[in-house]
């Protein structure tokens, strides 16, 4: 044999040595039978029906030392198709897939190869999902997720070209969470770094991956150098992310949260985000999350809104990383790995109840579970925005982008400026996670179109808070029409708050604004409101509504008499750069149909007016009404003396 072929074979034989046992470390966790696949599954249609009734495909699985195994997929058609161009298929060899578990071979399922194997005839794909299963999850796990999704590829036969095509993994685990909260392209985009590699691994298991940043990935723990890294699931993410947060307190005052430390305890990154005052604790008889004191005491007047990519643990298990806070059900759903990662619901107010674990007991702490969140540094309060729009028609719709991400968005629209002399609201649809339409709303006598107006707006997540010892609350309802509807309040206001309001849907064109009266600390109510001359009768709404507590002494907060003449607020603050300006009538002093508009005089001065639409008559006076009004301001840099 020549002596050049001879060395070629021998490196090629020490590398794939070499590369077995790279991925023959001891996993860092157990591999036990609950976290190897246990089916694969795969729905095709095609552009046209095959020739053959049943058929069978291969699946090529590939890791980064370019090691493959390969699957037989038996298809037949789908039952109840009407064409016969749908066809499923399943793994005919599942022990082996579960095999690629064990040597903590994470790369192949990075690269994965349809291949058209065993016939001859071309397969024309219209669309193409494949689904991987894992059994005895438990509840709280979604057992399921699909790990390829393609649209419109074109195979040759076996004795043709193109015999293969690469399968895009995390096209597929993105469309199956997408599908899943029902998320637009826009809505996944602003999700932070961490969670979106978070979710290109679902359906994984084993330890290393192509795609990330080490050759050998550490995320999990493996029995080598890299493991000193970082400990536990979610942390690798994070680091990836550059992400670091500091420490304020005591010994750990200036400690960075970069993992470069040996492995630790499941919940020891919560203690990094405890010593960075980043931690909060859910706190049940509120269903808030309050920041964690140095003294392990809440603070009450501290409160958060869990965010995508957050840090969330269950006190002495592993950390796991929220994709969604829902504040109505009062259900986390997270991200859970590593044997495998997988979408997992925890239904964080059941699991805290103290009769949780032992329903038969007296009631202790120890049946309860404690949840945690760290804050990830995207994480957001509020959006404040600024959106300008010429209304050239009355079925044309603006789009406005948060630029952030929402679990549950609550938007608000300011008072709009004077442009204009003809009576217009403000509508909205699409409310989405990260972003919204909306439109200058002309009263149905008009023609619908409209000067350029400047509007601002409010973006809170659903859900009591306290900002800065500020109580607010943001919520909605979702069947408001023309009849007075009392709607309760959550938060424990010591004072009426302010109420802003803002219908958020078009279930019906006719044009319509939202009324308020009897505000309490307890209550108040809402309806819908159309033009004087139309039947007055209106389809239920969604209505979102923002209540916030006045401050005595404050800037940003006014409650002021108004009526149809100009009013002038207050300018106490002075050297404004830039100011937002929302308003809502508390009163119903005047039953005609009307609106808020406002004027800024000088910056961040303003004065504002009640508009009444005169569809009926051409008579617009307005009785005092009681006006709620909320302000922000960036001051301007003052130049040193």
């Amino acid at each position: 044999m020549n002596s050049n072929i001879k060395l070629i074979l021998i490196v090629n034989v020490l590398f794939i040595i070499m590369g077995n046992s790279i991925y023959s470390q001891t996993p860092g966790y157990p591999v036990t039978k609950r976290k190897k696949p246990t089916a694969l599954t795969i729905k095709m249609r095609l552009r046209t029906s095959a020739p053959e009734n049943e058929f069978q495909k291969q699946l090529k699985f590939v890791n980064q030392n370019n090691v493959y195994k390969i699957f037989n997929i038996d298809f037949e058609p789908l039952m109840g198709d009407p064409d016969a161009r749908t066809y499923s298929g399943e793994l005919t060899n599942i022990e082996g897939l579960a095999e690629l578990v064990v040597p903590n071979n994470r790369s192949y399922w990075d690269d994965m190869r349809f291949v058209n194997k065993y016939a001859t005839f071309d397969l024309d794909v219209e669309w193409f999902e494949m689904w991987i299963e894992y059994g005895n999850r438990g509840g709280e796990w979604e057992p399921r997720t699909m790990i390829a999704y393609e649209q419109n590829f074109y195979l040759h036969d076996a004795g043709g070209f193109e015999r293969e095509y690469h399968l895009d993994g995390r096209r597929g685990r993105k469309k199956y969470i997408q599908d899943y909260f029902g998320w637009s392209e826009a809505d996944f985009n602003a999700l932070s770094t961490p969670i979106k590699e978070a979710i290109y691994d679902l359906g994984k298991s084993g330890s290393s991956d192509s795609a990330d940043s080490q050759p050998i990935n550490p995320k999990y723990g493996l029995e080598d150098t890299a493991s000193n890294y970082c400990g536990d699931f979610v942390s690798w993410y994070y680091y990836e992310d550059d992400f670091t947060i500091t420490g304020q307190w005591g010994d750990h005052e200036g400690y960075v949260f970069d993992f470069e430390t040996p492995r630790q305890d499941p919940h020891r990154i919560a203690d990094h985000f405890f010593w960075a005052n980043k931690r909060y604790d859910y706190e049940r008889n509120t269903n808030q999350w309050y920041l964690m004191n140095p003294d392990t005491s809440l603070d009450l007047t501290q409160s958060f809104i869990p965010q995508p990519g957050d840090y969330f643990g269950r006190y002495e298990e592993h950390a796991m990383m929220l994709l969604k806070w829902d504040v109505e059900e009062k259900v986390a759903y997270v991200i859970d790995g590593p044997y495998p990662v997988g979408l997992r619901r925890v239904p964080v107010y059941e699991q805290t109840d103290p009769d949780y674990e032992n329903p038969d007991d007296n009631d202790t702490i120890n049946d309860t579970k404690i949840f945690m969140i760290g804050r990830y540094k995207t994480s957001v309060e509020k959006v404040l925005d600024k959106v300008t729009i010429q209304q050239i028609n009355s079925i044309y719709w603006e789009y406005a982008d948060y630029g952030v991400h929402f679990h549950d968005p609550i938007v608000i629209m300011g008072i709009p400026d004077n442009n204009g002399q003809q009576p217009v609201t403000t509508r909205l649809r699409n409310v989405g996670p990260s972003s919204f339409e909306f439109q200058i709303d002309e009263w149905d006598y008009q023609n619908g179109i409209h000067w350029p107006i400047e509007v601002d707006y409010l973006v809170y997540d659903r859900g009591c808070q306290v900002r800065h010892g500020r109580k607010i609350e943001a919520g909605k309802i979702t069947d408001l029409d023309e009849r007075w509807q009392r709607v309760e309040i959550n938060h424990d206001f010591s004072v009426e708050p302010i109420v802003l309001a803002q219908c958020v849907t078009t279930n019906e064109q006719s044009a319509v604004v939202v009324r308020v009266k009897d505000v309490t600390t307890s209550s108040f109510y809402m309806c819908l409101q159309e033009e004087e001359a139309s039947d007055g009768d209106h389809s239920p709404e969604v209505v979102h509504y923002l209540l916030v507590e006045p401050l005595v002494g404050s800037d940003e907060t006014n409650l002021l008499e108004v009526s149809s003449n100009w009013a002038e607020l207050d300018d106490p603050i002075g050297n404004v750069a830039e100011s937002w300006l929302f308003g809502q009538i508390q009163t119903f002093r005047g039953d005609n149909p009307c609106n808020l508009r406002q004027e800024m005089i000088t910056p961040g001065k303003y004065r504002i007016r009640v508009q009444e639409e005169s569809s009926l008559d051409d008579e617009t006076n307005h009785l005092q009404e009681t006006v709620g009004v909320l302000r922000f301001y960036m001051k301007t840099m003052l130049p040193e003396e």
